[in-house]
């Protein structure tokens, strides 16, 4: 019963006529409730408010504990545009292998827009594998907007690791302008010794090559 009050006061909190600031420190609190309930309301109070609440919201992201984290995340997500001073903590959020990643941890970059792009390309230099991966899988949503770092997509096709290899591909035809010469950069995939890799060059190909 008392998590169900925690949770309605924190939807409460949304509606009621007080100053934002009052606002973010009460739901601050129900930020870091054990209850799951009580974080997702108040989470979703704090981004109605807007781009007001994104210091608490990016600050819950370093938490040890994962609710915390996704809810934060989540906050992040529903903020969308206002989320934007935070792309550099949440691009460090992306790679830390360390790290359980929830889905919205690489879908949140499309939502927050274009400027999303080169946060993650100025980034695709590293030599970690994982890092690597997942700033590929970040950047796929976001299409034509990626097409500045198309070159080192066509170097990621000839990566060590599968995961990248395949992520490489996605990204290479997500960037759009894909002809003859896309494709014959694919091509060499099919006979990828990695099973994931072969399926994925099989599936663009019959999507995007006419």
């Amino acid at each position: 019963y008392q998590l169900k009050v925690r949770a309605m006061a924190a939807l409460a909190l949304g509606v009621v006529d007080l100053p934002a600031a009052e606002k973010i420190s009460a739901l601050k609190v129900g930020l870091y409730d054990a209850d799951r309930q009580t974080r997702m309301e108040s989470v979703k109070s704090l981004a109605a408010l807007g781009a007001p609440s994104l210091e608490v919201l990016e600050a819950s992201m370093t938490d040890v504990s994962i609710g915390v984290r996704n809810a934060g995340l989540y906050g992040m997500y529903l903020l969308g545009p206002e989320a934007r001073p935070a792309l550099g903590s949440l691009k460090d959020l992306l790679i830390n292998e360390d790290l359980n990643l929830d889905p919205l941890s690489f879908e949140i970059f499309w939502r927050i827009g274009p400027e999303a792009a080169d946060t993650l390309g100025s980034a695709l230099n590293t030599t970690n594998a994982v890092a690597k991966y997942r700033l590929l899988k970040a950047m796929v949503p976001l299409r034509r907007l990626i097409y500045p770092y198309r070159d080192q997509f066509i170097e990621g096709l000839k990566h060590p690791a599968p995961k990248v290899r395949s992520e490489s591909a996605r990204a290479l035809i997500s960037a759009g302008r894909v002809d003859a010469k896309v494709a014959a950069l694919l091509f060499p995939l099919l006979r990828d010794d990695a099973v994931e890799v072969r399926l994925t060059a099989v599936q663009l190909l019959n999507q995007r090559v006419p």
